[in-house]
């Protein structure tokens, strides 16, 4: 995969790729290097150590002006990844000029500084701790003039940043590096790798030296030194920054940040050709914000989910205003606000806003639906039943000339007595109670009979609560009180409503008019107020998947539109916290558009 898309995008060499056969007309030693195939074209082989440096030189004289030597046994850095390290660094300064830096292991090339101090008038202190590299980056500096800028040191111990900043005052602004990637000769000949085996070998070669390559620990341990001194110097450097060879090596950094208490840090990735490196920074200066690289952008902007309506769906025209009306027909059924933002024959785009989850478990919602309705279905029925059993428990009653009372126990197992009442007694009292209770302007000469019997009519449309409430009746008639109890355990809502309070509207007035809560009371019918204020102040609300007013779930643009000779829908996400939910209102039009 080629990765120059993702370069820097001031690289230079982002737009412009190095022309092999100009440099082999300008530049003698390249041109010795080159070799042209039939066509004319120039190439490089890249297995050889001689084209590497050759390249390397040219680019840095064409280009930048400057003048470099190496040895073919040194590390030869590749020119636009290095240029990608000094832009990256300008974003992070907003590209000042007369920045000071550090660059730990500056190599024979000195590569970073040169570019620096060439580029942006930066001044470097460079560490170096192989002898040979040291004295080649000294000349190359002193070659193009550069020693009023750039001191080149020698570091003798691991922990350069202390050693070389121990005595010397003022801040700098940035550290940089580029640390040996491997902690041993088998991780650095691919023997200890953990790459696939189906991924193709590398296609050129590698000129590092063991000191330049191979550190204890690996980079991760050389880079983890580098916090730790961190911590103890703090502001004598602003930024601290590291290039790292694996993309592994980023989290386990990360987390020593994290575990060092360093809050402010980011990452990012330099990009050229066919090969990805990986930087990290950190700093403790609040003012500093870190820039995104062009990687991390564009990964995150995924395409659009998409759907291609079929023809002949729900026999609605196949055009794009048919269909985008039936869309936000669908939105408004699931409580989906939508802005228009395009209305056209060719094209409906809109701005929707989901604030509750609506359109997911669309299987389970249609079987409670069902169940619900068979359980309507059956309770009306059920309160028929009751109607008629209330009605043959009446003329029972008033058939025996007794009356039941009920101690308030609040238990409708407890056992049932029953006492003798006058009958004449019975019937009047027994008329007038239902009267009360129904609210119905009766006569008072009509009898229990007529009266139950209108009852069950009320019954039948759905008035539930007809109920003999017992209470202290003698045992003489045991099958009806058993009855009357059976009845009262079977609608519970209305035998609670009946029981809940002495001074309910619905219950009779008590036999003995001091008694208490839990005197005796005569029989009565409870008939619940089914007034349509009533009905509406008791329902119950409905319980909807989703989040407050103020919040959403997801905002996103859809768009109907035409799709060659088909019409197609996109959902593009904008922001929010779950892009899941996306893709299942996605599935929830293929479900209703097929």
């Amino acid at each position: 995969m080629a990765f120059n898309k993702f370069m820097h995008p001031r690289n230079i060499y982002k737009e412009k790729r190095p022309d092999f056969k100009a440099l082999a007309v300008k530049y003698e030693e390249f041109r010795e290097q080159a070799t042209q195939d039939l066509t004319g074209k120039v190439h490089l082989d890249f297995k050889k150590p001689e084209c590497h440096r050759a390249l390397m030189c040219a680019l840095l004289k064409d280009d930048f002006g400057l003048d470099v030597q190496i040895p073919l046994d040194r590390l030869i850095p590749a020119v636009p990844q290095r240029l990608n390290y000094i832009l990256w660094l300008e974003d992070i300064f907003g590209m000042q000029k007369n920045l000071k830096g550090i660059d730990i292991g500056t190599g024979a090339s000195c590569i970073y500084p040169l570019l620096g101090c060439k580029t942006n008038n930066w001044s470097f202190l460079t560490t170096e701790v192989d002898e040979q590299n040291l004295q080649f980056a000294r000349e190359n500096v002193t070659r193009n003039g550069m020693n009023e800028f750039i001191e080149v040191v020698h570091s003798k111990s691991d922990h350069v940043l202390s050693e070389v900043l121990s005595d010397r005052p003022g801040a700098y602004d940035f550290c940089m590096c580029n640390p040996p990637f491997f902690g041993s000769y088998l991780e650095a000949q691919g023997v200890l790798s953990s790459k696939s085996a189906d991924r193709p070998e590398p296609m050129s070669i590698s000129t590092a030296s063991e000191v330049e390559g191979i550190v204890q620990g690996g980079e991760v341990e050389f880079v983890k030194k580098m916090i730790s001194q961190s911590l103890v110097l703090k502001d004598k450097v602003r930024v601290y920054t590291s290039m790292l060879g694996k993309k592994s090596s980023l989290q386990k950094l990360k987390a020593e940040l994290v575990n060092s208490q360093i809050t402010n840090f980011a990452s990012t990735e330099f990009c050229q050709g066919r090969t990805m490196r990986w930087a990290i920074a950190w700093t403790f200066d609040p003012t500093i914000t870190f820039p995104k690289s062009a990687f991390q952008q564009k990964s995150k902007e995924k395409p659009p989910l998409s759907y291609v309506i079929p023809a002949g769906v729900l026999d609605i025209d196949y055009t794009v205003t048919a269909l985008g009306r039936k869309v936000k027909d669908m939105l408004d059924d699931l409580k989906i606000g939508y802005k228009h933002i395009t209305n056209t024959t060719a094209e409906l785009v809109l701005h929707v806003s989901a604030k509750e989850i609506m359109w997911t478990n669309q299987r389970k919602k249609r079987r409670q639906n069902l169940r619900a309705s068979l359980e309507t279905e059956k309770k009306v029925k059920s309160d028929i039943d009751d109607g008629q059993g209330d009605k043959d428990d009446a003329e029972n009653m008033e058939d025996s000339g007794v009356i039941m009372e009920d101690t308030d126990t609040g238990n409708t197992s407890d056992m049932v007595n029953v006492k003798e009442t006058p009958k004449s007694d019975i019937k009047n009292n027994y008329n007038q109670d239902i009267s009360e209770a129904a609210g119905a302007n009766e006569p008072e000469n009509k009898s229990a009979l007529d009266v139950v019997t209108d009852a069950e009519s009320v019954a039948a449309s759905d008035i539930k609560g007809i109920h003999l409430l017992e209470q202290t009746v003698s045992p003489t008639i045991p099958t009806f009180c058993a009855v009357s109890s059976t009845r009262m355990e079977k609608d519970s809502s209305v035998h609670a409503h009946a029981m809940s309070s002495c001074s309910s509207a619905d219950l009779t007035e008590p036999v003995e008019s001091n008694a208490s809560c839990s005197s005796t009371h005569t029989v009565g019918i409870t008939v619940p107020d089914m007034s349509e204020s009533k009905l509406k102040s008791s329902a119950i609300a409905p319980v909807v998947e989703g989040t407050t007013e103020a919040e959403f779930m997801f905002k996103s643009k859809l768009s109907v539109k035409k799709f060659s000779s088909a019409i197609q829908m996109e959902i593009a996400w904008m922001e929010g916290g779950n892009r899941e939910l996306m893709h299942q209102l996605l599935q929830y039009f293929k479900n209703k558009l097929k």
